[in-house]
């Protein structure tokens, strides 16, 4: 019986000869089918990934007296990690992901999710029969991971004729039928499910910098109940009590007549996917109770927005009449959301305040809207 049914270790450094010089080589433990092949795509498919360090511990501060160097060195290898844990994060829909470090004779388990690490103590896997079972036990186990548990069946047929939904969209324009073909290319495609409603997507037209925090992740998604491109933000918000979500503060201001201001489709926190690292003590590694959470690890929680606007950045402005006229629309969403709603955005910049082309009667107009 194989140790890992349908799975193979793939690297994954572009520079194989630069990376053992450097004392660190970086795989993937990527599952195999008869039908799907290891290759660039299955990157989106990796349940854990490996990375052997010849000689330093990025965990281990127990040289740093002996070795000027060595903080700086632990320092690069666990940016190195980060990074590669971001990237995979980037590329799927996951709630943690699953790294195996082994350094020389020893290996750790480490789980990074959107507030951090946990990490176990270093084993010696050579020495000891129980380190060696250990290690291929939890190898065994990272083989029979799904992963994406939460992926709903792929649909089959429109469930209603897309028609009846034309009069809530404008015209698609070219930038958005291109952007949606574009991230269908050479990538994997998922069905997200948002409050029962089911988007079509490939990859992110937009993906925030830096593993730990909220991950904001943006897609042109195909609706499947109206065959029309929307937009979805797909992030970890901040949560805990009195903190609401994008999408209920969206909707509240939708009802209350906001202009200029994103319109809502649908969203939903996600089965109550909240990060595991935020209930452990940065300090004792102990697991505590949420409700003494807060030693400075914030807890997050994974949110989806679908909005029927799929806007260009700012940057996009022709000449400087539309750019007035952009900030004068994002001016007033924010006057009227105060003014209706008692909402105060405190983190309007470039990357939210968006451009909105629309039809009004037989021209094109410009407008701006503002989201979060």
């Amino acid at each position: 019986m194989p140790l890992c049914p349908a799975h193979t270790v793939k690297g994954v450094d572009t520079d194989a000869l630069t990376a053992i010089r450097a004392g660190v080589l970086n795989a993937g433990f990527i599952p195999v089918d008869s039908e799907t092949q290891p290759n660039t795509l299955n990157v989106g498919l990796i349940n854990a990934s490996l990375t052997f360090s010849l000689y330093l511990d990025p965990f281990d501060t127990s040289d740093d007296k002996h070795d000027p160097t060595a903080a700086s060195r632990r320092r690069k290898l666990l940016d190195l990690l980060m990074s590669h844990s971001h990237l995979v994060f980037s590329l799927q829909h996951q709630t943690a992901l699953f790294q195996v470090l082994v350094i020389g004779r020893c290996f750790r388990f480490l789980r990074w999710d959107k507030s951090g690490v946990i990490y176990t103590e270093a084993t010696d896997y050579v020495s000891t029969q129980k380190g060696t079972k250990h290690l291929l036990r939890m190898l065994h186990l990272f083989s029979q991971l799904d992963p994406d548990p939460t992926a709903p069946p792929s649909p089959t047929a429109p469930p209603s004729d897309p028609r009846e939904h034309a009069s809530l969209y404008d015209p698609t324009f070219e930038y958005i039928r291109t952007g949606f073909a574009q991230s269908l290319e050479d990538f994997l495609r998922y069905v997200l499910d948002i409050d029962g409603r089911l988007f079509l997507a490939g990859a992110p037209v937009f993906v925030a910098s830096g593993m730990i925090g909220r991950g904001t992740k943006c897609f042109f998604a195909l609706d499947w109940l109206t065959q029309r491109i929307v937009f979805i933000k797909d992030s970890w918000r901040l949560c805990g009590v009195g903190l609401e979500s994008e999408g209920v503060v969206l909707e509240r201001l939708n009802a209350a007549g906001v202009k200029f201001v994103p319109t809502r489709i649908c969203h939903e926190d996600c089965l109550d996917q909240e990060t595991e690292t935020s209930n452990y003590s940065p300090y004792t590694g102990t697991k505590t109770e949420r409700s003494k959470q807060g030693a400075r690890l914030r807890r997050f929680r994974h949110h989806r927005l679908a909005v029927f606007e799929v806007c260009l950045p700012s940057p996009a402005f022709k000449d400087g009449r539309m750019w007035t006229m952009i900030l004068y629309a994002a001016l007033c969403a924010h006057m009227d959301a105060f003014k209706l709603c008692g909402v105060v955005h405190r983190d309007v910049s470039v990357g939210n305040v968006l451009v909105f082309p629309c039809v009004a009667g037989n021209h094109l107009e410009w407008q701006g809207r503002l989201s979060d």
